[in-house]
């Protein structure tokens, strides 16, 4: 047996759901809503939060960010039920806060998709960009408030609920601004002290000279420095994009 709270989540029978929960709208017509369930207990005491979208009180798209009993429903989650609308989240996916990081995007990226294939075009048409940005925004503060609730002190929400959910953010800026600094040239020649050298200068008064045997080794070793970047930020962004057949 289950119970259908008005705009939210299908509540099970056995399991708790903490914290308030979130509603917001996504559409002008306020048919269409996010709702967030803080903290989800399952019956074996693990679980996490609980994400998704309803039409009219109907539940449609779920996530469900548990860890590495994490997944995801879609096609309609109370019309086909939990086995059928099942899917897992992408390779690698196997903590919470990058589970419900990649199901926020899927969300924003996908969400008129998620519910034309659920069979609701009208409804897919009538999904509001910017209300659906506003909602998602609102989903992490509510996190931190439902660990504050359950006894986390300010510093412990910041290890385990601010950090896990800032860091691929935080990471992927590193990267970016790491590569722009390994190959930024004009202001390393207006700023860099005299005598001193970077693989860009090298690379460039080399090539200056035509004498380009010698600008390969700085030139391949810029290269590799940057490779591994690259792959991370590539990888990042196709995981988080992808959807899972």
């Amino acid at each position: 047996m289950s119970e259908k709270g008005s705009h939210m989540a299908t509540m099970i029978d056995g399991e708790s759901y903490l914290g308030r929960v979130l509603i917001r709208p996504l559409s002008q017509s306020g048919d269409i809503t996010l709702y967030l369930w803080p903290l989800r207990c399952l019956r074996s005491k693990m679980g996490g939060p609980t994400v998704g979208i309803d039409i009219k009180g109907e539940e449609i798209i779920r996530f469900d960010p548990h860890g590495p009993r994490g997944h995801w429903h879609k096609g309609g989650y109370d019309k086909l039920g939990a086995g059928p609308s099942h899917q897992d989240f992408p390779e690698g996916l196997d903590d919470s806060a990058p589970q419900l990081t990649w199901a926020l995007a899927h969300i924003r990226e996908h969400g008129s998709q998620l519910l034309e294939e659920a069979g609701y075009p009208d409804q897919a048409a009538a999904l509001d960009s910017e209300m659906v940005g506003a909602a998602l925004d609102a989903v992490n503060p509510r996190l931190e408030e439902a660990a504050r609730g359950l006894g986390h002190g300010p510093l412990a929400v910041i290890a385990r609920v601010t950090a896990p959910l800032i860091s691929p953010g935080l990471l992927a800026g590193a990267a970016l601004v790491f590569l722009n600094s390994m190959k930024e040239l004009p202001a390393t020649l207006l700023l860099r002290p005299i005598g001193f050298e970077t693989l860009a200068t090298e690379i460039w008064k080399y090539t200056a000279l035509g004498s380009y045997s010698r600008a390969a080794p700085p030139a391949l070793l810029l290269i590799l420095v940057s490779a591994p970047f690259v792959y991370v930020l590539a990888t990042r962004r196709g995981s988080t994009a992808a959807s899972p057949g």
